[in-house]
């Protein structure tokens, strides 16, 4: 879709819009530059107030919002281009996906998408978008939620460099490929913890804003009776304990698993170190072996 086709749907009301649209294709060009923008946009609206066709109140609100509507129609453009960049699957597919969404879902994403102006963000909707229509194709358990939308406009930085730390302390279940267990001992691992920048008010910020689940230092959680075989990027980790081995203070919501996967998360220097020290403590019985 193209500028004057969003002008043209934004405008139904008016049964004018064709004129508006014409209007657009001519003098806008497809990449127009910083430079002769403004004198674009002037010519645009001097058309439109001139359109005697259209009702003077039809005039005024198009020219009032027109800044506002290309602004979101180029936010939303970008994200777009982008999303289906990473979809990989060409134009027409993406088209249909889109068309399969919810209309709720995809009218409150795009109303989230319109208002960013922040590049890496559009970079970020862009993929969230992308994950979306998989997820959905597929019928995982993945699928990205307006309650999640609604976070990610929420965070903080402090909240994305925290999210993100936990995400690179995050052992995958090699049982189960959905099921991530971050390893987070507030109490015993408190000193390598706050030089990750990770410390307790943060998590609790988390937490608020439902990516994890933690109810403070001396409340811990556990994995599964049926202990996984876990892996942390090139480690193989197998617990041989017979009791159930307490994983820590922290766990993904389903909100913060679906974001997880849209996390780049690196080996962290030193983490696997500050585990070994907890579960030797504890007398857990475990394996570890390079791949």
């Amino acid at each position: 879709m193209n500028i004057s086709d969003e002008i043209n749907l934004i405008s139904t009301a008016s049964n004018t819009a064709k004129t508006i649209a014409e209007t657009l294709r001519i003098l806008i060009p497809e990449n127009p530059t910083k430079k002769n923008e403004y004198m674009l946009d002037e010519k645009v609206k001097e058309k439109i107030l001139a359109d005697s066709s259209i009702p003077l109140d039809d005039r005024l609100a198009l020219v009032y919002g027109y800044s506002k509507i290309k602004k979101k129609f180029k936010n939303k453009k970008k994200v777009w281009d982008l999303a289906e960049e990473y979809f990989g699957r060409g134009k027409e597919v993406f088209a249909e996906k889109l068309e399969e969404l919810d209309d709720d879902w995809l009218d409150f994403f795009s109303d989230k998408v319109e208002n960013t102006n922040n590049e890496k963000i559009k970079v970020f909707w862009a993929k969230l978008l992308s994950s979306h229509l998989n997820n959905t194709e597929k019928k995982t358990e993945l699928a990205i939620s307006k309650k999640l939308i609604s976070t990610l406009c929420l965070l903080e930085v402090e909240d994305i460099s925290t999210f993100h730390s936990l995400c690179c302390m995050t052992f995958d279940s090699q049982d189960r490929g959905i099921s991530k267990y971050p390893f987070i001992y507030v109490n015993e691992n408190s000193s390598f913890l706050a030089n990750c920048g990770v410390r307790r008010y943060h998590l609790a910020s988390l937490d608020r804003l439902g990516l994890i689940e933690y109810n403070g230092p001396e409340s811990s959680f556990a994995l599964p009776k049926k202990t996984p075989k876990l892996k942390y990027h090139n480690i193989i980790i197998e617990f041989t304990t017979p009791d159930r081995v307490n994983s820590g203070n922290v766990r993904f919501t389903t909100e913060g698993r679906v974001l997880f996967d849209l996390t780049k998360n690196e080996c962290m220097q030193g983490y696997i170190e500050a585990c070994k020290m907890v579960w030797d403590e504890k007398g857990y019985k475990y394996r570890l072996e390079e791949i």
